[in-house]
């Protein structure tokens, strides 16, 4: 997979999110895993990632 073909690259991660080589825009989420975990951290994640992505198009849409 080439990276430069991308304009932006969102990593969604628990703690650290690896470094990608690439020149391009990065943007890392620090989001808790929900796997084996209760409903409300499924909505608790689900949520933060929807605030994410509105606030990342504002931000990109100026």
């Amino acid at each position: 997979m080439n990276l430069e073909e991308y304009d932006l690259i969102v990593t969604v991660c628990e703690e650290s999110c690896i470094i990608l080589p690439t020149a391009k825009r990065v943007v890392s989420w620090n989001v808790e895993d929900p796997v084996g975990k209760g409903d409300e951290v499924y909505e608790k994640v689900f949520n933060s990632i929807s605030e994410n992505i509105k606030t990342l198009l504002k931000e990109i849409e100026g």
